[in-house]
């Protein structure tokens, strides 16, 4: 599988005036729309050695002893080219989001976190 990257811009047309600051176009039609393709991103598959697949997941709830049993079964190997984009609510007390987030780290390349608002009033006792 391969997953392109792709967004819209819009640009001002080129006029005599070059990048004058204080050139403002007057109708959204003077607006070029363009296109920019960005580098591919091939998943890897079990046999591949090269590509990279990027994985997003929300709402873990880790305190939940079948939601822990889920991370816990993700393979220590297969991911470890790999990135993780974790969305929030990972668990409501500090013990368990800690260790949700080592389980990760342990098991992706990279894991980036976004808290949501069960992990912003996380709880110190387990």
């Amino acid at each position: 599988m391969v997953l392109r990257l792709a967004s819209s811009f819009a640009s001002f047309p080129q006029s005599r005036w070059g990048l004058n600051p204080h050139f403002r176009p007057k109708r959204l039609s003077q607006f070029k729309r363009g296109y920019v393709e960005r580098a591919q991103i091939l998943s890897s598959s079990e046999d591949a050695t090269v590509g990279l697949q990027v994985f997003v997941v929300s709402d873990l709830h880790t305190d939940y002893s079948e939601n822990m049993e889920w991370v816990n079964c993700l393979s220590p190997t297969k991911y470890k080219k790999d990135v993780l984009l974790v969305a929030g609510d990972v668990a409501e007390t500090y013990k368990n989001f800690v260790l949700t987030m080592s389980l990760l780290k342990d098991r992706f390349e990279h894991v980036l976190y976004v808290p949501g608002n069960h992990d912003l009033w996380c709880r110190r006792d387990s």
